[in-house]
């Protein structure tokens, strides 16, 4: 017990090599969800993991959709920010999200629960949504006050840990290893984690405007909702539509076609997330760094650091499980699973593209071209939404897989061709100024 709380104080405090304990972390976590996945299509059956792969879906999204773009903007001012500045300015945004979610979300949980004859599953999905979206929160403000490890061992235990409590026990005990077992124990794991924020968090002022009232939350919110605007935008279109997919195929072609994609997308997106933690975010602080400094030569190196290592990390992880994976589905004894191998090789080939699109928002970011970042954004979810409707229906599954490509691809375009007209009007205005 004492090396425990010897272990939580050196947590608190940072003391303990951080990066590698981050990324040791986010390492087994994508394992433990990979093999939740596994676990679902073997033991509950592709209509269970369509289930889960909605529910999943909604906890992502809706929380990009309910903070109306202010949690992007008001993460900034929390690195400068004093504690009482911090934490008054949380509590006028929670009163925002309260309102937000129990005037509008509530309703629309209760009128698809009793429309899909799904009250339970509707109204427990919400409930997974709200405490999702408190610890994504709370994970920014650790993140912005140079707290990262308490950060990544939060959301380790909501984002993973419990699933090693989990796999087992539904496996030894099958009859109770369903959904609602499932999202018991990932409530439990949000609370956990929520309980760890409040206690580590425990001396900061958040009771020191209990007197401001909602004219005083109202003003704040007017103050702050006109510039959050493009974030959300940004947010809901990017976030959607990487999850837009599993819900039509659901509507064109059933649980079991979902279940059969989002066993193959979990492949490529946990790829994705590694070519991601691995080299974009570890190196767009350089990439920002070198831009602020005007070190050119410096800000090439690194974005071409950047380059070859996403890009070289991404064909050889996404070869290596385009092999790897299809060699394991005889074990799922799934055989609708093999019948669909080809969809996991079309969506590594959306993976690198995806890559290829986020190397490019970053390379934006850095610019500080906020404008042309957001409206490639914006661009994701109707050009998932047009791609699927047109190929879903004469192609199936296989649809599904394409469109991802189509969009990927398209936007990646997009991206390249406003980075290109930047150039060339940074270089026609030098060549006016010579």
């Amino acid at each position: 017990m004492r090396q425990l709380k010897t272990l939580w104080a050196k947590v608190l405090r940072g003391d303990i090599k951080t990066p590698m304990l981050i990324a040791g972390m986010r390492f087994t976590t994508l394992g433990v969800k990979f093999l939740l996945t596994l676990f679902i299509a073997h033991q509950l059956g592709f209509e269970a993991l369509g289930v889960y792969g909605l529910i999943a879906g909604v906890t992502i999204v809706l929380p990009m959709m309910a903070s109306l773009g202010l949690i992007s903007l008001i993460a900034r001012d929390m690195v400068t920010q004093t504690l009482p500045e911090l934490t008054g300015s949380m509590r006028h945004y929670a009163r925002v999200m309260a309102a937000f979610y129990g005037a509008i979300l509530l309703p629309v949980a209760i009128g698809v629960g009793v429309y899909t004859d799904h009250l339970w599953l509707s109204l427990g999905t919400l409930l997974l949504t709200v405490f999702e979206h408190a610890n994504n929160d709370s994970f920014t403000v650790l993140i912005n006050r140079k707290r990262p490890l308490l950060a990544n061992v939060l959301f380790f235990i909501r984002a993973g840990g419990w699933m090693f409590v989990y796999i087992p026990l539904a496996y030894l005990v099958p009859q109770i290893a369903g959904i609602p077992l499932l999202m018991g124990f990932w409530f439990v794991a949000l609370v956990i984690s929520g309980s760890g924020f409040a206690w580590a968090t425990r001396d900061w002022p958040w009771f020191a405007h209990s007197h401001a009232n909602w004219r005083e939350t109202h003003a704040w919110f007017g103050r702050y909702a006109p510039r959050s605007m493009k974030f959300l935008l940004s947010d809901i279109s990017n976030g959607s539509g990487q999850y837009a997919d599993r819900y039509l195929i659901t509507g064109f072609l059933g649980l079991q076609a979902t279940g059969v994609y989002v066993l193959f997308w979990s492949i490529s997106n946990a790829v994705y997330n590694l070519v991601n933690t691995g080299t974009l975010q570890i190196n767009r602080p350089h990439l920002i760094e070198a831009r602020h400094k005007g070190d050119e030569a410096g800000f090439k190196a690194v974005f071409r650091k950047m380059t070859f290592g996403s890009l070289g990390m991404a064909v050889g992880l996404g070869a290596g499980a385009g092999v790897v994976f299809p060699l394991l589905l005889p074990y799922l004894e799934r055989p609708l699973a093999e019948e669909f191998v080809p969809v996991l090789w079309i969506l590594m080939i959306a993976l690198l593209i995806r890559t290829g699109f986020d190397l490019l928002g970053n390379f934006l970011y850095a610019n500080g071209r906020d404008v042309s970042l957001v409206a490639t954004n914006v661009a994701i979810l109707p050009m998932t939404v047009l791609s699927n409707l047109l190929l879903m229906p004469v192609l199936g599954i296989y649809g599904a897989a394409l469109a991802a490509v189509v969009t990927q691809a398209g936007v990646l375009l997009a991206r390249v061709g406003v980075i290109r007209i930047g150039a060339l009007r940074a270089e026609r205005n030098m060549t006016k100024g010579v």
